[in-house]
């Protein structure tokens, strides 16, 4: 089983956010699955309005 540690306090660094979505990446982060099929896109003008 692969642990790994999130920081939870704190200031976030530079990299903090690139190696998130990399750890969720490499656990298998549905977000990654659902965007393949869903374009999100589609939603972003209604988002923003």
């Amino acid at each position: 089983m692969i642990s790994y540690k999130y920081k939870t306090r704190g200031n976030r660094g530079l990299f903090d956010e690139q190696e998130t979505y990399q750890k969720l990446s490499d656990i298998g982060n549905p977000l990654d699955k659902i965007s393949k099929v869903i374009d999100f896109e589609m939603f972003r003008e209604f988002l923003e309005a």
